[in-house]
């Protein structure tokens, strides 16, 4: 999917344009730049709880380390039903236990390297989401955006993420992932 966007700094605010406006430049190193994000529910028992996952690239100026980070309003969708990260009661639909905590969005580097994310903006028509870090990350690369030109037409399209994180869950694999496992 491609956009175009601006940070607000000052209002902490990314604005998004329309998808139609932007387009990744893919000279950049696309793998230093994407990461996987993940959904958690932890509940006050001490207990972590997976509730989604999906993949999100670092957006910035070049040369600065990134703060920012583009995934998919259906990736963190269950942040947003857990009232976006304040303490919430759930109720079990099939033992009818209450259960109390809160969501949380975790950005990964690696299976072994991650960092809390906030959300900044979302936008489910767009099936977009803006994060933000506590500070900036020098683990990744920002993704540079260009304008939309004419030469672009039918210029090859790739698709960049985890999908081998879902096999691992899935399949019960090792669960040992990083840039490597990026496809």
């Amino acid at each position: 999917m491609y956009f175009a966007f601006e940070i607000d700094k000052k209002n902490n605010k990314l604005i998004i344009a329309d998808p139609a406006n932007g387009i990744i430049k893919m000279k950049t190193d696309v793998k230093n730049s994407v990461v996987a994000v993940w959904v958690f529910f932890e509940h006050t028992n001490g207990y972590v709880e997976p509730l989604g996952y999906g993949t999100g690239w670092f957006v910035g100026k070049q040369g600065e380390n990134p703060e920012y980070l583009v995934t998919n309003h259906h990736v963190i969708e269950t942040f947003i039903d857990c009232k976006k990260g304040e303490l919430v009661e759930v109720t079990n639909n099939d033992t009818g236990e209450i259960y109390v905590g809160r969501a949380k969005i975790f950005v990964y580097y690696s299976a072994n390297s991650h960092e809390e994310a906030y959300l900044v903006q979302a936008d489910e028509v767009k099936d977009l989401a803006i994060l933000r870090l506590d500070s900036a990350t020098t683990l990744k690369k920002p993704l540079q955006l260009a304008e939309v030109s004419e030469d672009i037409v039918g210029s090859t399209v790739y698709s960049v993420g985890y999908p081998s994180i879902a096999d691992n869950i899935w399949n019960e694999a090792v669960s040992q992932w990083g840039e490597e496992d990026i496809t």
